[in-house]
């Protein structure tokens, strides 16, 4: 079995996440309805028995460069020392 595939009975069981659908708390619904197709395409994926899912949001107030060298593939590794890789922030 391939890393991040279940056997056929966990697939069988798994369902579609439900987050994507609804309001994240530290958005606004506007915000929100600008995103969601973004939302719906990147954050929405298969979960099986014993496996949970959430969606984060929180408003980011720094330039697009910086916001993307810090939140860029956060999905992916861990979450960095902001402080180390930016002591001006």
């Amino acid at each position: 079995m391939e890393k991040g595939e279940g056997s056929m009975a966990e697939q069988d069981e798994a369902e579609e996440t439900q987050h994507h659908r609804s309001l994240p708390s530290g958005l606004t619904q506007d915000e929100f309805d600008e995103l969601k197709q973004f939302v719906n395409e990147f954050h929405k994926y298969q979960v099986g028995p014993g496996k949970c899912s959430s969606l984060l949001a929180q408003r980011v107030h720094a330039p697009p460069d910086t916001r993307h060298r810090v939140v860029g593939g956060a999905a992916l590794r861990p979450a960095p020392d902001l402080q180390a890789l930016h002591p001006e922030l």
